[in-house]
């Protein structure tokens, strides 16, 4: 299954969207602002990146 980066700075978007996505299925990583979404699509090569 993809792996999923979300990044957005409301805490409860970003946690409403995490559930529903994983309880689809799929493996979800989260970022509340730009610098730690970098750093993380750059380690964990994410297979798409969700963000406002």
């Amino acid at each position: 299954m993809p792996h999923i980066l979300l990044v957005d700075d409301e805490a409860a978007l970003l946690k409403g969207l995490e559930l529903s996505l994983e309880r689809e299925g799929f493996t979800v990583l989260t970022a509340d602002n730009g610098r730690k979404a970098l750093e993380m699509a750059a380690t964990e090569r994410p297979d798409l990146v969700v963000l406002d």
